[in-house]
C-alpha cells in the first residue's frame, strides 16, 4: 500500500491506512508491523530521506488504532506437578505427546521442537543439533538426548517423504504442541 512512495510522502495518515486493518484482524501482527516501520523510519531519518516527524510512533498513532486486549498467558506448570503430569503424557497415544514430552525432556522451544529434522539427530552420539537458523539466538545449539529422549525418537515413525522428526497423522509436514519449556537434559558432553 505504500510501497511505491517515498519516505517523505508517506504520513501518518498512510501509516494508519495500512496498520487498521492489520490491528482490527490481528492486533499482535499489527503491533509488529507499527514497530517495523518506525524502525525503518527511525533508519532513513539520518540519511535525511525525510522530515519531520517518524509517522509510525506510537503516540502519534494510538488515539486512532483499536485498543489492544490485555494477553492471557497460560500458567506455568508448577515443578512438583511434572512427574505426574510427564507420566500421563507417556501413557497418551500421538504424536502430539511424543512431541511435548521431548520438547520438556530437551528444554527446546516449540518451534525447535516442531522443526526437528532426523538430519539433525545423532542417536549414536546422543545429541541433537539445532542449526543456528532456527535458533532464537541464532547461534548453534547442541541439545544433549536423555534415555527417554532417544527412546521417544526410536519409537516415532519415518517417511521417506519427509525429514521431519514429529510428522502430522494427514501430511508429510510437521506438527507440534504450543508447550512452556522446562530443562530437563544434562549439559551437552
Amino acid at each position: 500500500m505504500i510501497g511505491d512512495y517515498t519516505f517523505r510522502e508517506v504520513d501518518s495518515t498512510l501509516v494508519l491506512k495500512v496498520l487498521k486493518p492489520v490491528w482490527e484482524r490481528t492486533p499482535e501482527t499489527g503491533r509488529r508491523l507499527r514497530s517495523r516501520i518506525e524502525r525503518i523510519f527511525d533508519w532513513a531519518k539520518p540519511l535525511k530521506l525525510y522530515d519531520g516527524e517518524n509517522p509510525a510512533r506510537l503516540e502519534l498513532l494510538k488515539n486512532h488504532l483499536p485498543k489492544m486486549k490485555a494477553t492471557t498467558h497460560h500458567k506455568a506448570l508448577h515443578y512438583n506437578d511434572l512427574p505426574a503430569f510427564t507420566a500421563d503424557l507417556q501413557i497418551r497415544d500421538g504424536i502430539a505427546a511424543r512431541a511435548l514430552e521431548f520438547t520438556i525432556l530437551t528444554a527446546a522451544r516449540t518451534g525447535e521442537t516442531i522443526g526437528a529434522r532426523w538430519s539433525e539427530i545423532d542417536l549414536d552420539a546422543r545429541c541433537w543439533t539445532v542449526p543456528a537458523d532456527r535458533i532464537k539466538a541464532g547461534k548453534e545449539h547442541r541439545v544433549p538426548l536423555s534415555d527417554r529422549a532417544v527412546a521417544i525418537l526410536e519409537s516415532l515413525p519415518r517417511s521417506e517423504a519427509s525429514d521431519f522428526v514429529f510428522i502430522g497423522t494427514a501430511t508429510e509436514k510437521a506438527v507440534g504442541p504450543k508447550v512452556n519449556q522446562l530443562s530437563l537434559s544434562p549439559p551437552c558432553q
